[in-house]
């Protein structure tokens, strides 16, 4: 793979916005959200990499364990079984080939020299030496990309004597820079030698370096990565650290923020004391300490990053072997907030040890920082198997006499004159490790309808150790719920049979529309993640993962659809999405209107938009693509029917105006805010679903009490043909006819009209910033910084226009917000034509992002580009 890429920093300062209600009635409650621990044993994960070095006094082992289970992946001799120094180890992409290096240099009394290994299977690519007095203290190593060109540099310093800190480049050592850790300061303030970290902990797009005094006063300095400057100074610990105390830099408290961590094992203690500053101008760390993880000899510290997932864990091991017999442990990780009080400290989890190592251990794991460089953060985005995966193998077909979902086919026949609903998932939290068994045993792209007992392709030999159930089954089965006031049917079948089942109320048992066929679309493979539990962390974990591959996905499912359906489709064409399938059903009806292929219908179920999902930075801006549809048009016979549904997560669309003079049409779309807070008191998740199954149970008379909403206002149906599609006079707004405590079962489908949405503006700011212009000439990088300042209240992201004049196919454009991945798109489905796009920026507060720019081909090339221009940021008061 060949890979480009331009790094854009942006300066954005806010303040998590508070929710402020329009007077009138409340859509939703406000609820309390309170950051919890998370227990580590019950995630689905992706392997993790921990490497541990061989403590003084051993055989000069490197061992590579799955971080996951402990297991041990694999061993090698870094040097002559002779030299029992021990072996300090680091993490990093040396030679920018996307995949991760070993680096490793020899403890007191080995040679100062730096060796580097393939962290796949053990296999030395590069040598070089330090400076030979070295070899007195031994050589501390860290690797990280100080200089944005792709590569992590490796820096070293010694263990003894004057704290002189190297930057090499390359797997020959070409040095690069020299510079005092203890600068401006005197030997007996700092001590001696320096332990070294690596980390972005300004946030502008390069790695600082960290240094630890390694005999003396618990000093820390933070180092700007290029100049050598001097950002920070702390004191970790009071008193001396003699050798005992270690640092690591990793997403601790946040999946945004880098941290630095500083652990200390006191002599003769059992305990560690762990700080985490947030930063580099935190003045009040997080402080905990865990027991029973030392034996007195001091304690090494790493960040190792578990799952994929946007957080580091923390990994500790004793650096001298014997006593207690600890090997590493690894703590759940927990958002700050938690680990500043008592309590949060004493619940912290030891969720394993690795295997005991009788000399102890160096560690060092693949945490955010070693995954950072553009290649490696590129080639973790998406598996190969999802990216080779035909569009058209996305979509599947629902069969009314099998009632399973079957391939669709190019010009599919069964699909022809037909009144079409294509059907979109969202976020799957708690499925990634389902995907991962399906392709990493199977070679097989899990399928949304896959994880449903009833339908082909269905496995038991993943939930028969791992018990989970359909993913948004509110696709094949119906919902009921119980609450103190008894038992309430919300719908008595899944959407696709509903939509099929439908029946006209004045011809008892006859379809509403004989026509209807029923599409799934499927991403779950994109859209999975690890675990997240509601009732701890009210904040949705990872699901900035989930949007940023929606447009991505959005594209697909137009291009399925082309495919599908061809050119000459007669019938008509309906879209309906959940949380982040609304983002993906949005885009897609967008791209099929340029592509002038009919689009009737989008129905929005629950799109993320308020400030739960800000704080995740997974905030659709459907709108933005909703606002291009040309038709969309509530009132008149050949439109484009849009309808969004709220019950927790959204916020109305019709009473929006963009302070660009664009977006005029958003008024004909029609909102229904639901209030489903009597059923899921404490269950967000549930919440979310509601607006799901509340559209698919208003298909049935038994349950609506002959109401004729949600399903019933579709142009779809036969009913609503002519002079009556649309039906007449809907209102731009309604509110279901309950309250926060009267809820009555009959009233459940009955609707409130209203006379308008509340009322906001989204602003809009448009920056003179150049293009960031990209073409593919060999692996290079480039950076051009802007700076982007949100506003002090209010809901915010960019948006942009992209293009690639010129591509080949497998040319892919990855834009990476702080190292994660924030929006990708392949230059095959939308072609050489100018696209627009947004990311969710929303949860920075005071602070400083990295924008990253990567193009890359499947060949390498000199023709394929990619320029991104018209940057523009917007903000929005919240509801």
């Amino acid at each position: 793979m060949t890979v480009l890429l331009r790094s854009v920093e942006a300066k954005r300062q806010s303040v998590m916005p508070e929710r402020v209600r329009p007077a009138g009635r409340q859509v939703r409650r406000d609820r309390q959200r309170a950051p919890g621990l998370e227990v580590l044993e019950t995630r689905n994960l992706l392997s993790g990499l921990l490497v541990g070095g061989a403590g003084a006094g051993g055989v000069p082992i490197v061992q590579v364990f799955d971080a996951d289970t402990g297991a041990e992946r694999f061993q090698f001799p870094a040097y002559n079984a002779k030299m029992t120094a021990g072996v300090r180890v680091a993490v990093g992409d040396v030679n920018g080939d996307g995949e991760l290096d070993i680096v490793t240099a020899p403890g007191p009394g080995g040679p100062a020299i730096i060796k580097v290994f393939r962290a796949s299977d053990g296999t030395q690519i590069g040598q070089f030496a330090a400076p030979r007095t070295w070899s007195r203290g031994g050589t501390w190593v860290a690797s990280g990309d100080v200089n944005g060109d792709g590569q992590s540099e490796i820096i070293v310093a010694p263990g003894l004597g004057a704290p002189m800190v190297r930057v090499y480049q390359g797997l020959d050592g070409q040095l690069l820079d020299v510079f005092r850790a203890n600068a401006g300061g005197t030997r007996r303030s700092w001590g001696q030698g320096a332990k070294v970290a690596v980390g972005d902990l300004d946030q502008d797009g390069y790695a600082d370096i960290v240094a630890l005094s390694a005999f003396g006063p618990s000093k820390v300095h933070v180092l700007d990565g290029q100049s050598g400057s001097l950002l920070a100074d702390y004191t970790a610990f009071a008193g001396p650290s003699r050798g005992k105390t270690s640092v690591a830099v990793g997403k601790i408290g946040s999946d945004r923020h880098p941290d630095l961590i500083v652990a200390s094992a006191p002599p003769r203690s059992t305990q560690t004391r762990v700080k985490v500053y947030q930063g580099i101008a935190d003045a009040n760390p997080a402080e905990f300490v865990v027991p029973n993880s030392s034996n007195g000899g001091g304690v090494e510290i790493a960040a190792v990053n578990l799952g994929g997932r946007g957080r580091d864990e923390l990994a500790l091991a004793p650096t001298r072997g014997g006593g207690l017999g600890l090997g590493a442990t690894i703590l759940s990780r927990t958002p700050l907030l938690s680990l500043t009080s008592p309590q949060g400290a004493a619940s912290l989890t030891v969720a394993y040890r690795l295997p005991t190592a009788v000399h102890g251990l160096f560690l060092a794991g693949d945490n955010t920082g070693a995954l950072s460089t553009a290649a490696v953060a590129a080639n973790a985005i998406e598996p190969p198997l999802s990216q080779a995966l035909p569009v058209i193998q996305r979509l599947a077909y629902f069969d009314p006499t099998l009632k399973q979902f079957v391939p669709v086919q190019p010009d599919d026949p069964r699909l022809v004159g037909k009144d079409i609903t294509v059907i979109s998932h969202g976020w799957a939290p708690g499925y990634q490790g389902w995907v991962n068994y399906e392709a990493n045993v199977k070679n097989h792209v899990l399928k949304w309808w896959e994880t449903d007992p009833s339908q082909p392709g269905y496995d038991s030999s993943w939930t028969s150790q791992n018990p989970q159930g359909p993913a948004s089954d509110w696709l094949l089965h119906g919902e009921t719920v119980s609450t103190i006031f008894g038992t309430t049917e919300v719908s008595a079948t899944g959407l696709a049979q509903a939509i099929l089942s439908r029946t006209n109320s004045t011809v008892p048992g006859s379809p509403t529309d004989p026509n209807a066929a029923v599409l799934a679309y499927s991403w779950i493979d994109d859209s999975a993640t690890p675990t997240w539990n509601v009732l701890d962390t009210k904040i949705p974990e990872d699901a900035y993962k989930s949007e940023a591959l929606t447009t991505l996905n959005g594209a697909r499912l137009a291009s399925a659809l082309e495919s599908v359906l061809g050119t000459s489709f007669t019938g008509k064409l309906q879209l309906v999405g959940h949380s982040h399938g609304s983002k993906v059903v949005s885009v897609a009806s967008a791209a099929l209107q340029q592509a002038k292929m009919r689009v009737d219908q989008v129905t929005i179920l629950d799109s993320p938009e308020d400030d739960v999902t800000v704080a995740g930075d997974a905030a659709n801006f459907n709108w933005y693509f909703l606002k291009n549809l040309s038709n969309l048009n509530r009132s008149s016979p050949v439109n484009t029917f849009v309808e969004n549904y709220i019950s927790e997560f959204n916020v109305p669309y019709s009473g929006l105006q963009l302070s660009n003079g664009q977006g005029q049409n958003l008024n004909q779309i029609v909102d229904v805010g639901l209030t489903p807070d009597i059923y899921y008191s404490y269950d967000l998740g549930g919440r979310h679903g509601y607006a799901a199954s509340w559209y698919t149970g208003s298909s049935d008379p038994n349950l609506t009490y002959q109401q004729t909403v949600g399903q019933y206002w579709s142009p779809l149906l036969p009913a609503n043909s002519g002079a009556s599609n649309p039906v007449k006079n809907l209102s731009p707004y309604y509110e279901q006819n309950w309250d926060d405590l009267f809820q009555p079962a009959d009233q459940q489908f009955v609707l409130e009209p209203q006379t308008a949405a509340p009322s906001e503006t989204i602003t809009f700011q448009t920056y003179g910033t150049a293009p960031v212009s990209v073409t593919q000439n060999g692996t290079i990088s480039q950076s051009q910084p802007i700076s982007l300042r949100a506003p002090l209240r209010g809901q915010s992201g960019i948006a942009f226009d992209y293009q690639f004049p010129t591509y080949q196919p497998g040319d892919r454009l990855i834009i990476l917000a702080d190292g994660d991945v924030a929006f990708v798109m392949d230059a095959a489905l939308v072609g050489s034509s100018v696209a627009h796009a947004t990311l969710s920026l929303s949860g920075f507060p005071l602070e400083t992002h990295s924008l990253t720019f990567i193009l890359t081909s499947t060949t390498s090339n000199q023709t394929s580009k990619v320029v991104v221009s018209n940057f523009q940021t917007f903000y929005q008061p919240l509801l």
